[in-house]
């Protein structure tokens, strides 16, 4: 029997297949899976249950995409806000993204927010990475928050992970100015929420809020911070108070 001489070529093809065989379905998994967007208006909440067990819990006027591909879990958050219960799998991980950074996880609870071009990020159980196209990083655990932002990721203060805290309709902020507080209350309200002054924009406000009622958040921080709120059937107009 003659001995079978080998090719450089297709003995390197051979040996590549061989042990790229694992990475080649993944490949393979990643090109031919499908990509499913979910999407809520305005005062609508949403549950999903994704194909691996995780749960989903989105806000109004939020938006995702995912897709389920091998041993890739990829969420993309285009806008808005939800809450992720993600089932326990070591061999796949789940990594949501957004154009202000990313969030990768194996089994967790946590929110995500889009606000005014920030990502926030609250977790309730488990461990998350933060990080950035720019290679800013920080693990977040049970109970800490996070931002990110142009490129950075910054450490938040720590609160109490109960989850149906945020399921019901309240947050719980350091401080949050009052153009992402009404963009917070929009995506709950079904009337839109109008700042008719720009300097308004910018008042900044802490403490406890109740997402699902709008009107009632926007009169009680008036009384503080001395503007007025007009309520109609169409809108929920902020404006400075008459002098």
């Amino acid at each position: 029997m003659r001995p079978v001489v080998w090719a450089p070529t297709a003995l390197a093809l051979v040996l590549g297949g061989v042990l790229a065989g694992p990475h080649l379905a993944d490949l393979v998994a990643v090109a031919t899976a499908t990509e499913t967007a979910y999407d809520t208006s305005r005062g609508q909440t949403r549950r999903l249950v994704l194909e691996d067990g995780s749960h989903v819990l989105m806000t109004g006027d939020t938006h995702l995409k995912v897709r389920m591909a091998g041993r890739k879990r990829e969420v993309s958050l285009t806008g808005g806000e939800a809450m992720f219960d993600v089932a326990h799998d070591p061999s796949r991980v789940f990594e949501v993204r957004t154009d202000q950074g990313q969030v990768r996880v194996l089994g967790t609870r946590f929110t995500m927010s889009l606000t005014n071009g920030r990502l926030d990020v609250d977790v309730y159980r488990g461990r998350v990475a933060v990080s950035t196209d720019a290679g800013a990083r920080r693990e977040v655990g049970a109970g800490q928050r996070a931002s990110a932002r142009d490129g950075h990721v910054r450490a938040g203060g720590v609160f109490a992970p109960d989850e149906t805290v945020w399921s019901d309709g309240w947050i719980e902020t350091d401080a949050i100015t009052l153009a992402e507080l009404v963009q917070r209350l929009s995506r709950r309200s079904t009337r839109p929420i109008i700042i008719q002054d720009e300097k308004l924009k910018s008042l900044e406000a802490a403490g406890r809020f109740r997402l699902d009622d709008a009107e009632g958040q926007l009169r009680n921080l008036a009384v503080v911070h001395g503007f007025q709120v007009r309520s109609g059937p169409d809108s929920i107009v902020v404006s400075a108070a008459k002098s």
